[in-house]
């Protein structure tokens, strides 16, 4: 991502969560939500979703290796489709300590994101997270997939096993999602606010602010 768009995408959200804090503040103050995203969004950040007209920005805390993070997945995939580009999901690592694969596989991720096809491989992850979860070492899976989505090997090897910034970049998501008040996955934070909860008792709250 160079530094026009990380700028633009910066500024985007910015007023994105601007325009909607109105809206928050009623729903919230109606629900008596807890918690709030401590770690701003960034140029960093991965947005799975958005047309730049979203009323609402659903950031996702996930483990790639959690089953529970690989059907919600598919849930926020429907309910951005149907939300017309009125909901923008942005998606953050929380690697769980208990499941051995999750921090290569969100490092896979990221090595696909340093190609532009970050999506395209969160969505592989997840597609078929039965294919790798139980093996000792994941890494030849993920190197055929990147093989699959088309990016160089070689880059996508390097960014997987050395890179510093995609470290940093993970270590960043997950101190954030801990200051936030996460404590487990998927954790939810929509427009800066923790929903507390599983997916389809939250899927009403994420409507209405859609729907206004």
């Amino acid at each position: 991502m160079n530094r026009r768009s990380i700028l633009l995408w910066t500024a985007t959200l910015s007023v994105l969560l601007s325009t909607v804090m109105t809206t928050v503040i009623v729903v919230v103050a109606k629900q008596q939500l807890p918690g709030q995203l401590k770690q701003p969004l960034t140029g960093a950040d991965h947005c799975l979703a958005s047309d730049g007209n979203a009323r609402a920005v659903l950031v996702v805390y996930s483990d790639f290796q959690c089953q529970a993070c690989a059907h919600a997945a598919l849930d926020f995939k429907r309910l951005q489709e149907s939300s017309a580009g009125k909901l923008a999901l942005v998606h953050r690592h929380f690697p769980l300590p208990s499941h051995g694969q999750a921090m290569l596989a969100a490092r896979a991720a990221e090595a696909a994101g340093k190609q532009g096809k970050y999506a395209e491989m969160h969505d592989l992850l997840f597609q078929r997270q039965g294919q790798w979860i139980e093996k000792s070492d994941a890494r030849d899976r993920f190197l055929a997939y990147a093989a699959e989505l088309g990016l160089d090997p070689e880059r996508f090897a390097f960014a997987l096993d050395n890179d510093a910034a995609i470290t940093a970049k993970i270590d960043a998501d997950q101190r954030g999602a801990l200051v936030s008040g996460a404590k487990g996955t998927p954790t939810l934070f929509l427009n800066g606010q923790l929903l507390p909860g599983r997916f389809d008792a939250v899927k009403g709250t994420i409507d209405e602010i859609i729907a206004r």
